[in-house]
Parts: structure tokens; C-alpha cells; sequence
């Protein structure tokens, strides 16, 4: 096993600021596995433009980042069943606003796509067929723009549109080992669904 030594004097060689080390430069320092410092040429934190001030103030939140919210988050598979019979002038603008609220709390770690039933069941955006799309603002933006093209139906197959919301979460489940997430989903198909119900009375 290489020594604590061996590893310094291999950084050495291939880092020539150990030896020479440039004051004006500011410097970040790292630990190898081996225990040995390794100094690099950094950045001043928070970078500023040239047209910058020092007393300017520093607005960025780490807490809006996607790498500190994922952190907290699981990737989710979702599919929205939409109830195409609730869908008359009187409530349909609630409908959407339901569906888009729900479409806006998605991540790039989503994937999800929005299903209309009545007699029968189908995609709102037809290039997303059998599938779970990953929830891109353009992807997101198509949905919710598929939502204002669904028209009012008398009659509606619960039964069908059930079947494809868990055939669609457990070909994803299978397919991109993603359970955990599916199976939480499957509660939020459910409440979706129940949602829609209510409205429809």
C-alpha cells in the first residue's frame, strides 16, 4: 500500500504550487484518502462580475437549489387521472387548476403523465402514449396545455382508467426500479381520482 510519503511526493511532482505557491491566488484545500492536503487554485464566494461592488448584497438562496431540495425529496412516478365527465363549463376551470397545482410541485426527478377517461381511457398529449415522460418545463408546459383540450363525456369507466393508472406505475416500477416512489404514487392516483368524483357531484 502506498505510503503517506510516496503520495506526497507524487502530488508533489504533479503539483507544482506545493513547492511555489502563488500568494495572490486564493487557494481551497482537499484531503485524499491518503491524508494528504492537496492545495488547488478557488474561486472568491459569492463570485462577483466585474461590475460588481463589494457591498453589494448576496441574494442566493442554496435552499431554492435543486441539489438542496432533492436532497430531501424522492423522485416520484405520477399518473393523473383525469375524469373527463366532471369536465362541464361550470367546474372545469377547477378541474385544471387542480391538475396544473399538482404539476407544478414536479422535479426533472419526476415523471408523470395525465390520462382522460370517460368510456375509454387515453394520453391528454398523444406523443406521450404508454408512457411516464420526465417532468421537464416543456414537458410539464404540455400538459397542463393538454388539460383545456378535454372535452365533457356523460359517462365515465373508473374501472378502466384504474387498471391503466397501476399498469403504467408498475411497468415503471419494474422497468426503472423506482417501487419506492411508485408505491406512494398509487395514494395520490387514488386521492386524485377522489377528488374528481367529488366534483362531478
Amino acid at each position: 500500500m502506498e505510503s503517506a510519503e510516496q503520495a506526497l511526493q507524487y502530488h508533489r511532482q504533479r503539483d507544482p504550487t506545493l513547492h511555489h505557491p502563488d500568494t495572490t491566488v486564493p487557494m481551497r484545500s482537499t484531503d485524499s484518502l491518503m491524508m494528504v492536503e492537496a492545495f488547488t487554485p478557488a474561486i472568491s464566494w459569492p463570485a462577483r462580475g466585474r461590475d460588481s461592488r463589494p457591498d453589494d448584497p448576496d441574494v442566493y438562496d442554496f435552499r431554492m437549489s435543486d441539489w438542496f431540495v432533492g436532497g430531501a425529496t424522492c423522485p416520484k412516478d405520477l399518473a393523473i387521472l383525469v375524469d373527463s365527465t366532471s369536465f362541464h363549463p361550470k367546474n372545469s376551470q377547477t378541474g385544471c387548476n387542480h391538475d396544473k397545482s399538482i404539476l407544478d410541485t414536479l422535479s426533472t426527478n419526476d415523471y408523470v403523465n395525465v390520462y382522460r377517461f370517460a368510456e375509454s381511457v387515453e394520453e391528454t398529449v398523444q406523443c406521450f402514449k404508454d408512457s411516464l415522460v420526465q417532468a421537464s418545463p416543456e414537458n410539464v408546459r404540455s400538459l397542463k396545455n393538454s388539460l383545456y383540450s378535454i372535452q365533457s363525456d356523460s359517462t365515465a369507466n373508473v374501472s378502466a382508467a384504474m387498471a391503466t393508472g397501476f399498469e403504467i406505475l408498475y411497468k415503471y416500477n419494474r422497468t426503472l426500479e423506482r417501487g419506492l416512489s411508485a408505491i406512494k404514487l398509487l395514494c395520490w392516483l387514488l386521492l386524485i381520482l377522489r377528488l374528481r368524483l367529488i366534483e362531478a357531484l
